[in-house]
């Protein structure tokens, strides 16, 4: 009888244990896993995120911040944006706004970027409608992953 009960425990445990395994295995088989390919800058030039590729935003690095002498460069201007273009469209990167302390925002990152999704640096765009290409985005960090 002895010999029964401890057979079933084995048993028992021999087949959580195969259960277990299995579960863990095939949530790792089944799950996205990706796998880090290196850092890389995006400049002017678009870039597109290759198939296979999950692009991941870090930070992004301006090419001036003398936000001065850039909103006095127009009279009329009262704020500057700076600009990332995702899928040719412009997202502002940060907004800077003349004489208030309270009016400097950045986005929010990281920024996960799927295949096929194209990126580069944008300029910089002052309230009064004009472009300043010297004084925006410079580049993008950002991080490769495989699928």
């Amino acid at each position: 009888m002895k010999n029964i009960k401890k057979n079933i425990k084995t048993a028992a445990f021999i087949k959580f244990s195969i259960i277990f395994l299995l579960l863990f295995k095939s949530s790792t088989f089944f799950g996205q896993n990706l796998t880090f390919q290196g850092a890389i800058l995006v400049d002017t030039n678009t870039l597109t995120v290759p198939i296979g590729e999950t692009w991941k935003i870090e930070s992004i690095a301006y090419q001036t911040l003398d936000i001065g002498s850039t909103l006095n460069y127009s009279i009329n201007a009262t704020s500057l944006a700076s600009y990332i273009v995702i899928n040719g469209t412009n997202i502002v990167a940060r907004y800077l706004t003349k004489g208030s302390s309270n009016g400097t925002w950045e986005i929010h990152l990281p920024m996960w970027l799927p295949a096929g999704t194209t990126i580069k640096a944008g300029a910089s765009l002052l309230s009064d409608g004009s472009t300043i290409q010297n004084n925006g985005v410079k580049y993008i960090s950002v991080l490769r992953f495989s699928n």
